[in-house]
């Protein structure tokens, strides 16, 4: 399964944290397309959770594309800090199938949202279990939420880790120097 990162602003307490969601394609229909391309944009409209839930009335939607457009319909939620039903809509899309890693990265975030930090890092480590798609997301959310516990060691591994993955990404290159200039070092 293909997945996709956006970006999403969720706010906890008095810091606001980028964190990032992971769309997934699916192409069983009409609808589903169009649920899609708003869990890919950053939220859509209302609008695009009709798509979603319409796509998934479709008796004919293959269940990986059921999967998909669960785990997209709950992205949407995630953006309308609907966390119920964006938790509800991962754990149907987890029920079928136990390997979406997409489907955990994206409940950690809701659970991060709502201040359920060891949901959250649970789900991030279970992604990870599952080989995510892009595991330096997951890495990275899981070490805010440890940065959040005041559990820096583990934070600043996650960080590193997430550099590793991916030396390019600004977000966890900025908190590695910001460790790194309290004293951090990596342990190789």
């Amino acid at each position: 399964m293909k997945t996709l990162a956006l970006v999403i602003a969720l706010f906890t307490g008095w810091t606001a944290h980028a964190q990032r969601a992971n769309s997934v394609v699916s192409f069983g229909s009409t609808e589903a397309e169009r649920c899609y391309s708003a869990a890919e944009m950053s939220g859509g409209s209302v609008g695009s959770l009709v798509d979603c839930t319409a796509a998934l009335k479709d008796q004919t939607l293959s269940k990986k594309d059921r999967i998909a457009t669960l785990i997209n319909r709950g992205i949407l939620f995630n953006h309308r800090r609907n966390y119920a039903a964006a938790i509800a809509d991962f754990e149907t899309a987890l029920a079928l199938d136990p390997q979406a890693s997409a489907a955990y990265v994206n409940r950690g975030n809701a659970y991060f949202a709502t201040r359920q930090f060891d949901l959250a890092i649970d789900d991030y480590s279970a992604s990870l279990q599952m080989n995510s798609a892009k595991p330096h997301i997951a890495h990275y959310n899981r070490g805010l939420v440890n940065e959040i516990k005041r559990k820096d060691e583990l934070a600043f591994a996650d960080f590193v880790r997430a550099t590793e993955l991916r030396p390019d990404w600004e977000p966890a290159l900025t908190r590695v120097q910001q460790y790194r200039a309290k004293g951090f070092e990596s342990r190789d």
